[in-house]
């Protein structure tokens, strides 16, 4: 059974230190968005939390569930202590920082690699797992339910010790739970929470699959259940609540959905684990004692629970109320605003439904509309691009100073997509997306001219003063990037262009050389002495390098550049 299962117990090894980040020690990546137990979607029938998980005795996994043996102790069986009557200094928690929650996360974390529903049954084994009994070391290798159970325990404790008794008044997270199940002893689950009657575990080889979330009563423990085998020590568990843990954090629904939220108090030996739960907006959302929301109106609301026992230790969930009919209603404003036409049944619901059902948001729906090729095909100018943005994001016209600063910047070479950023960042349309109850979202832009307003209007203009045509997108981006990454100076730049090939090709006269030097330098026309100086020094054999240098290293080039923050 070892050589069968040896492949298979390397590869969840492997797999578990990926997705921890630490197999043994320590706490893996987040597991915010992991929910455990699991969560019981909207109803409509009752304010009042339904029952969500049968007891054990309803429903029990098939018999045998795994087993665990013991195997040769690579130590050798050494004793831990020399007087095995005192186990209570080998058996404390090494490194006490650890707590309950830390031990939940590291946990409910593993569900990246035990997913819900996943075949597991005693041809899966895990090893080794030590156990202590009298102050001695036994390794086990654990099949089925044992291997689940001993794999998820080492994760969140990695080489704590373990003790075993059968007080089933102090089960804590991260215990593991031997019970009866037909007959016999054939059952491991491993503690989620516990909390008053209620002990939530995850368990293998349950049916033959993974399962997570079901809730045991104590009351059946005490009278089914075997041993306790736990990493805490005795006397260990703290009486004062320190923190909550409530699932989901972030909660999209609509008008008249009801939902009801999760808790975990930490730690489970709190000596009062009761809870207060309030709504910062109750024309948003409501929640009942259980902790049961039901939404009321369009908006956001923050739902709170609070610790009677500790007042200072909370936990929020912000509750999102969607508006269909406005968010319908958004996204037909962006077909005729936006495509100019009305909208294709199928089109409708799918941008609608992605709103309302939280695949999508108001930043990411609005980029799909205006940078389509269908909106891209008409060619809109940038005024008429501004005011399309007015009327779909803002859902107004445009007032005229603040359509004029757009366009203005559009004109300087800033790009469509941050013009865009602006609209969808702005304190209006988050105030339109909230009373729509959809989640405005944000837009990111990586073009180099978006970076400095100043040097993207300065190199524009350099196509315009020196090569007499406007900008090309992916120049303007790539002298931008060059002067932003210390490739070239701004003056450096500015030269390039004037040694331009594409300048040259032009074959001025040494006058209207100059005109140019005067326009893009000086930014002003020339006047005629200065103008006859220059002319003559080039005639007579100086370098039109060193006279651009002459306008390029000049004080009042300097003071052009500062202008522009340069």
């Amino acid at each position: 059974m070892i050589k069968k299962n040896l492949r298979r117990t390397v590869s969840l090894l492997i797999s578990a230190f990926l997705t921890t980040g630490l197999l043994y020690a320590g706490i893996p990546v987040s597991a915010e968005n992991i929910a455990v137990p699991d969560e019981t979607s909207g109803w409509t029938e009752s304010e009042e939390l339904p029952e969500q998980y049968a007891a054990w005795d309803d429903e029990r996994p098939e018999g045998p569930t795994g087993w665990f043996e013991e195997i040769p102790d690579p130590d050798g069986g050494q004793a831990l202590i020399t007087d095995a009557s005192d186990t209570s200094g080998e058996l404390s928690i090494q490194g006490a920082e650890l707590t309950e929650e830390e031990v939940y996360r590291s946990l409910v974390n593993m569900r990246t690699v035990y997913p819900e529903g996943m075949h597991y049954t005693n041809d899966d084994s895990y090893s080794p797992y030590y156990h202590y009994e009298n102050g001695r070391k036994i390794t086990y290798t654990g099949y089925g339910c044992a291997a689940f159970a001993f794999h998820l325990s080492n994760v969140a404790f990695g080489s704590l010790p373990d003790r075993e008794h059968t007080d089933w008044d102090d089960i804590r997270v991260g215990d593991i739970l031997r019970l009866y199940t037909w007959g016999s002893s054939g059952h491991s689950v491993i503690v989620l929470s516990a909390s008053g009657d209620d002990i939530t575990v995850a368990e293998g080889n349950y049916n033959s699959s993974i399962h997570w979330g079901r809730v045991i009563k104590r009351s059946y423990l005490k009278a089914n259940g075997v041993g306790i085998w736990t990493r805490w020590a005795a006397g260990s568990g703290g009486t004062t609540v320190t923190s909550i843990r409530l699932t989901p954090s972030t909660l999209s629904l609509t008008s008249g959905q009801y939902y009801p939220l999760s808790i975990t108090v930490f730690p489970s030996t709190a000596t009062d684990s009761s809870v207060t739960w309030s709504s910062s907006n109750t024309g948003v959302a409501i929640v009942s004692s259980s902790g049961n929301v039901r939404a009321i109106g369009a908006g956001t609301a923050v739902i709170t629970c609070t610790s009677n026992q500790n007042t200072s230790v909370q936990a929020t969930c912000t509750v999102t109320v969607m508006d269909t009919t406005k968010v319908r209603a958004f996204v037909t404003r962006l077909y005729e605003k936006c495509l100019g036409r009305t909208p294709d049944t199928a089109g409708l619901n799918s941008w609608s439904n992605a709103l309302i059902d939280g695949r999508s948001d108001g930043a990411t729906t609005g980029f799909g509309f205006v940078f389509s090729q269908e909106y891209l095909n008409k060619n809109t100018s940038n005024e008429d691009y501004v005011e399309m943005l007015y009327e779909v994001f803002l859902d107004r016209a445009s007032d005229a100073g603040g359509k004029a600063s757009w366009v203005s910047l559009l004109e300087q070479g800033i790009s469509r997509e941050y013009v865009f950023k602006g609209f969808v960042e702005s304190a209006e349309y988050s105030n339109i997306c909230s009373s729509y109850g959809i989640n405005r979202g944000t837009f990111a832009t990586s073009q180099p001219r978006d970076v400095n307003f100043g040097l993207t209007s300065f190199v524009s203009r350099l196509y315009t003063k020196v090569l007499g045509r406007s900008y090309d997108v992916d120049g303007l981006n790539a002298w931008c990037g060059a002067i932003l990454n210390g490739q070239g100076t701004p003056e450096q730049v500015a030269e390039n262009f004037v040694n331009s090939q594409e300048f040259l090709n032009k074959n001025l006269s040494n006058e209207e050389y100059v005109k140019v030097l005067y326009r893009t330098f000086l930014n002003r026309e020339y006047d005629p002495s200065g103008l006859n100086a220059w002319v003559t020094v080039l005639n007579q054999g100086t370098s039109r390098q060193d006279v651009l240098h002459g306008f390029s290293r000049s004080p009042e080039f300097a003071r052009l550049m500062a202008e522009y923050g340069l």
